[in-house]
C-alpha cells in the first residue's frame, strides 16, 4: 500500500486569495498600527458598519501609541535595542542605562512621528532624544527625569544629522582602527539605502596575503575586483572619522564624544564622498541621503516589512 501523502497544489496568490474578513482586517490594523488587539468597542464599531474601517484606521494612525509602534518596525532593521549585548564591553552599566542607550534612535524616530514632522529628519535632525539617564551618560546638560525623553543637542559641537550623529548607532557599529570605518559606511549604505555594500554581485580572484593588511590596503587600490565597491566605500567611510573606534581601553566618556580632530584627519586621508558628489560631514552626509531616491524607496520597504513580515517585492497582486 503506498503510503505516501499525496500532492497537494499549492493556492495561487494571484486568483485564489478571498479578502479577509472586516474584524480580521480590524484585528490586523491595530495589531500593524498599535501593537495591541482593537478594544471591544472598535469591534462592535465594525460590526455594526464593515465602511468603518477606514475610520478606524484613521483613528489608529493619530493614536499616541502609533508613533512607538513605528519606531519598533525600524528597530528590526537598526537593532540598537538589544538591551546590553551590544555594549558588553562597558562594565557597570546598569540594565536601565542600557535600556536607554538602545531607545535613543527609536525615540527619535518615534518624535519625528509624533510631530509630524518630514520622515527625512531622522536623517537630518540637529538635535537628538534623550532622557535623564541617557542625559547623564552622555554628560549633557539637560532637565529631564529618568524616562521622561526630549530633544537636546550634543554639547561637543559635532555636525548633526539625526540618528546618524548619535552616539548608540556608533556604539552599535563600532568600527576599529584598521576598518577605517568602512563598516559604519556600508550600515548607512544597508540601512538607510537598501543598498548592502556586500550584496553587490561580484566574481574575482587574486594573489594578496588575506592576513597582511598592508596588502589588502593595496589591493584596494589597485585591483579592479576590489576599486568596483572601494571607490564609493571608502569615501562614504570618511564620514565617521569623528566617532570614537571600538576600544575594550578607552574610558566610556571618551567613547561617546566626537573628535574633530580625527574628523579632519579622516577627510584629509580620503574626502567624504557621497556616491561621486563632494561633502565635507556627517550633516552634508544627512542631507544627501535625505535627497536620495533610494532612501524614500528604502523606508517603504522597510515599513512593509516590518507590518507585513515579507519583502515589498513578494506581494501578491489581487
Amino acid at each position: 500500500e503506498d503510503s505516501a501523502v499525496p500532492h497537494q497544489e499549492q493556492p495561487n496568490l494571484e486568483t485564489e486569495l478571498e479578502p479577509a474578513a472586516e474584524l480580521q482586517i480590524l484585528a490586523r490594523l491595530s495589531l500593524d498600527l498599535l501593537g495591541k488587539r482593537p478594544s471591544l468597542e472598535d469591534i462592535a464599531e465594525v460590526q455594526a458598519d464593515p465602511d468603518a474601517l477606514d475610520t478606524v484606521a484613521a483613528r489608529y494612525i493619530a493614536d499616541p501609541a502609533f508613533p512607538s509602534r513605528m519606531a519598533w518596525v525600524w528597530n528590526d532593521t537598526l537593532h540598537t535595542a538589544v538591551f546590553g549585548s551590544s555594549y558588553y564591553r562597558f562594565e557597570g552599566w546598569s540594565s536601565d542605562e542600557w535600556k536607554a542607550v538602545g531607545q535613543e534612535p527609536l525615540k527619535l524616530i518615534e518624535q519625528v512621528i509624533a510631530e509630524q514632522r518630514p520622515f527625512s529628519q531622522i536623517v537630518t535632525s540637529d538635535q537628538t532624544q534623550v532622557d535623564g539617564t541617557l542625559a547623564e551618560l552622555w554628560g549633557l546638560d539637560v532637565d529631564l527625569e529618568p524616562g521622561e525623553w526630549g530633544w537636546a543637542s550634543y554639547a561637543d559641537g559635532r555636525p548633526m544629522a539625526g540618528i546618524l550623529s548619535s552616539n548608540t548607532m556608533w556604539l552599535r557599529y563600532a568600527a576599529d582602527a584598521v576598518n577605517y570605518n568602512r563598516t559604519r559606511a556600508n550600515t548607512v549604505a544597508s540601512i538607510f539605502l537598501c543598498s548592502d555594500f556586500l550584496n553587490r554581485e561580484a566574481s574575482f580572484r587574486f594573489d594578496i596575503d588575506a592576513e597582511s593588511l598592508t596588502s589588502i590596503e593595496e589591493a584596494v587600490t589597485r585591483e579592479p575586483a576590489c576599486l568596483t565597491c572601494h571607490a564609493a566605500l571608502d569615501p562614504l567611510a570618511s564620514f565617521f572619522g569623528g566617532f570614537a573606534e571600538k576600544s575594550a581601553e578607552l574610558p566610556v566618556d571618551e567613547l561617546v564624544v566626537f573628535s574633530h580632530h580625527n574628523a579632519d584627519w579622516f577627510a584629509a586621508r580620503k574626502a567624504p564622498v557621497y556616491f561621486g558628489q563632494p561633502a565635507t560631514d556627517v550633516a552634508d552626509l544627512g542631507n544627501l541621503v535625505a535627497a536620495d531616491p533610494r532612501f524614500s524607496s528604502c523606508v517603504v520597504q522597510r515599513f512593509y516589512r516590518g507590518l507585513v513580515g515579507s519583502e515589498i517585492d513578494n506581494a501578491p497582486q489581487l
